[in-house]
């Protein structure tokens, strides 16, 4: 039984702390070292990834404004978040109907109140 996969934003928040405390070219160099031990030159097969948003069809109206937190890495400050679970909890306790699950996403330039679903697959 496999574990499940780790979401895009799990992985980069990775890729990004790897960068930001240098190892990611030493891990590379390593990597490609052991390929080209092994005799590996090219990978032939990958995988292909789709994050996509699910609009839930029982939003807010939107009467309160938060800052949402980009997809890639979470700069807000602690009071931003703070918010935001508060929002979340007037949700969840005024707002009868209202999806209280979903999250705001920001696509591109636009908002959408929903679900980030990930599809992996291979050959």
């Amino acid at each position: 039984m496999g574990l499940p996969a780790l979401d895009h934003s799990t992985i980069c928040r990775f890729r990004a702390e790897l960068t930001r405390l240098g190892i990611m070219d030493k891990l590379l160099k390593e990597l490609n070292k052991q390929f080209k031990k092994r005799g590996i030159s090219r990978i032939d097969q990958g995988a292909i990834v789709d994050a996509s948003i699910v609009d839930s069809p029982n939003a807010p109206d939107g009467s309160i404004l938060i800052k949402v937190a980009d997809d890639r890495e979470d700069l807000r400050t602690e009071e931003e978040q703070a918010q935001e679970q508060a929002y979340q909890y007037e949700l969840k306790s005024r707002k009868p109907g209202v999806d209280t699950e979903a999250r705001w996403v920001r696509e591109g330039r636009h908002y959408r109140y929903g679900y980030k679903k990930h599809v992996l697959t291979d050959g």
